[in-house]
């Protein structure tokens, strides 16, 4: 941006916060010649906001090309790791394994444990609504045996499964 551009810019800014205060004033003391005032100023900054965009038009557009160029790079970088795991199983590699396994609340509002996704269980019956609980709350439950109720850690690799067909559809 060249200095005419930074004045422009400034002086915009700086027009803004008059604009303001004198709106204000003009709400505040219902004088006739502050409405006349108000809408000369507001007037004006349109016309000072036209001509702001049209002196900075050619930076605001750089900035646009440097967002592109930037898009590009990511997408390069994305394309160069890509290559680097093509045929990996990113599961196995050596940053996957420095991952921390998932860590799943408990829904019960009184019990504050963190489970791993194959101590959770999906319990749908009173006197708890429905949603995924951790072994101790589902012992618990009376009404259905751990082996009959569905398993977050199944559900999660199913989920992942069903996405896997569908992303080759």
């Amino acid at each position: 941006m060249d200095a005419l551009g930074v004045a422009v810019a400034t002086m915009f800014f700086i027009y803004t916060f008059f604009v303001g205060v004198n709106l204000y004033r003009a709400f505040t003391t219902n004088d006739p010649r502050l409405w006349m005032l108000a809408i000369f100023l507001i007037a004006t900054y349109v016309f000072l906001a036209a001509v702001t965009y049209y002196i900075n038009k050619e930076w605001i557009m750089r900035l646009g090309v440097f967002e592109r160029i930037r898009e590009r790079r990511r997408l390069a970088m994305a394309a160069a790791v890509a290559e680097k795991y093509e045929g990996v199983s990113l599961f196995e590699t050596p940053e996957a394994a420095q991952i921390p396994p998932a860590q799943y609340r408990c829904g019960n509002e009184a019990c504050y444990s963190s489970n791993d996704a194959d101590n959770m269980y999906w319990i749908d019956s009173p006197p708890l609504s429905p949603g995924w609980y951790c072994v101790r709350c589902t012992d618990a439950m009376r009404d259905l045996d751990k082996s009959e109720r569905l398993n977050l850690d199944v559900f999660l690799m199913v989920l992942d499964y069903e996405a896997g067909q569908i992303d080759r559809e």
